[in-house]
């Protein structure tokens, strides 16, 4: 299996935050038949989505992992592009601790015309 990691720092954070929050990461395998060529996280109730977590001209291929660094306690939507360009938002996803993510076909297909 062939895995890259990519740390993504200063993502972003819930406004308003008078203290600093603890920092979680979040890996996230692609085990789909289908290349990720974007990954986006916006935190749950914002209206924007952060950077391509994946990198330009960067692939998730099957068996592929990205690890993403300093996300803030929360919820978070996950917005997944495939090499379709089909589409897949996870909405509310509570991260309160270090967490794996697996990317499958099932998921994919239950959620890919899922729209904000």
């Amino acid at each position: 299996m062939r895995g890259w990691r990519l740390a993504a720092f200063g993502l972003l954070t819930l406004a308003g935050s008078a203290q600093a929050a603890a920092a979680y990461e979040m890996r996230i395998t692609n085990y789909s038949d289908w290349d990720i060529d974007y990954v986006y996280l916006s935190p749950t109730g914002y209206d924007r989505w952060g950077r391509d977590q994946v990198g330009r001209g960067n692939v998730m291929q099957k068996g592929d992992y990205l690890m993403i660094s300093n996300i803030s306690a929360g919820l978070w939507d996950i917005r997944v592009v495939d090499e379709d360009g089909d589409e897949c938002i996870i909405t509310r996803v509570s991260v309160h601790s270090n967490m794996s993510w697996d990317l499958t076909n099932s998921l994919l297909l239950r959620c890919e015309n899922n729209t904000r």
